[in-house]
């Protein structure tokens, strides 16, 4: 048999044998999306087979009140006017909506919009800046607003149907 003679001095020379595989970092994030996977999937198990509870009567209750989704009418276009600051000369912009429980109190509404958009105007341009710089004054002008939009349907406020005047837009300057 032939040996090979190799000197001490070629064998440190010779480069080392190349690493095959898969490094460390790599084996980490395969077990970290496998630890992931294995948690996300029993979770949705067990939300879709937990026991849901029995609605009570008081759901019911709660059921029927909610069966009369308020109703809304946007009174269009904005209103805008002068506010009645004597010191500086400031003005008010607001987009308004109305919320009831029955159409037929928004149809009367429509039917009578001069009469409410006047109403409206006349209310609006007796606030100063103070009252509607506050929160409790904003509140107080919306249920005022909301006597207005009353009177001018001619109902009283407490049989009018009317839930609330709204700002959804509300500019003072």
């Amino acid at each position: 048999m032939a040996e090979a003679n190799l000197d001490s001095d070629e064998l440190l020379a010779a480069p080392p044998p190349a690493r095959t595989g898969i490094g460390l970092p790599a084996i980490l994030a395969t077990v970290l999306v496998a630890v992931a996977a294995s948690i996300g999937s029993a979770f949705v198990v067990v939300k879709q087979f937990a026991p849901t509870a029995e609605p009570g009567p008081e759901a019911e209750e709660e059921a029927v009140a909610d069966d009369s989704d308020p109703l809304f009418l946007a009174l269009q276009p904005s209103f805008t006017v002068n506010l009645a600051d004597t010191d500086l000369m400031r003005y008010m912009q607001v987009d308004v909506e109305v919320m009831a429980t029955e159409q037929d109190t928004l149809d009367r509404i429509e039917n009578r919009m001069p009469m409410v958009r006047n109403r409206l105007l006349m209310l609006f341009g007796s606030q100063t800046y103070d009252v509607l710089s506050r929160a409790e004054g904003k509140a107080e002008v919306q249920e005022k607003a909301r006597a207005e939009v009353a009177a001018a349907i001619d109902l009283p406020l407490e049989r009018s149907g009317i839930d609330a005047v709204l700002f959804t837009s509300l500019v003072v300057q």
